[in-house]
C-alpha cells in the first residue's frame, strides 16, 4: 500500500499516532511497528511529498514493516533502496518477500542498472537477508553503513 504524507508524518514525528492514521484506513500496526528504521524509509515521503515506490508492507491488515525506492536510478544507474520489518514480524521471510518485490520493482525502472541497499555495520541479520536475496558486499559505503548491490537483468 503506498505510504502517504500524512502517514509518513504520523510515523516519523508521531509514532503513537500512527495507530490512529491506520484505523482510518482499516490497518493495524504490528507490536513494533513504527521501529526505528521506520523514519529511514518514510523521512522522504513526509519532507518531500508523495514518492512512486514507497509502501507500507502489509499482511492480512496488519502493518508489518516498510519498502520503498529511496532514490534513483542515478547517472550510474544505481537504484537505491530500503525496508524494515516490525521485529514480531521479523524471522518469517518477510523481510525476503520485500527485497524480491523491490527488486522487480527496480528492474522496471528506466536506466536501472544496480539495486543497491545499506545495513548498519554490525546488524548482522539485515546482511544476511541481503546476502540471501542475492546481493553482494560493494565498496563505497558510507560509515556506519555497509553497502550491497545487485545487478538488474
Amino acid at each position: 500500500m503506498p505510504v502517504t504524507p500524512t502517514l509518513a508524518q504520523l510515523a516519523l514525528l508521531r509514532p503513537d499516532l500512527a495507530a490512529p492514521g491506520l484505523r482510518a484506513l482499516g490497518l493495524v500496526a504490528a507490536p513494533g511497528w513504527p521501529h526505528a528504521g521506520t523514519a529511514d524509509v518514510v523521512r522522504p515521503i513526509a519532507e518531500h511529498g508523495p514518492a512512486v515506490g514507497s509502501f507500507l508492507a502489509v499482511l492480512a491488515g496488519v502493518v508489518i514493516g516498510e519498502c520503498g525506492w529511496l532514490g534513483g536510478p542515478d547517472e550510474a544507474g544505481d537504484v537505491e533502496i530500503g525496508y524494515g520489518v516490525a521485529p514480531s514480524r521479523r524471522r518469517q521471510g518477510l523481510g525476503l518477500a520485500m527485497l524480491g518485490e523491490l527488486g522487480a520493482g527496480a528492474a522496471q525502472q528506466p536506466g536501472g542498472r544496480r539495486v543497491c541497499a545499506e545495513a548498519l555495520v554490525g546488524n548482522e541479520a539485515s546482511c544476511r537477508l541481503l546476502l540471501r536475496a542475492g546481493f553482494a558486499r560493494a565498496d563505497g559505503a558510507r560509515l556506519p553503513y555497509v553497502r550491497f548491490h545487485l545487478p538488474v537483468d
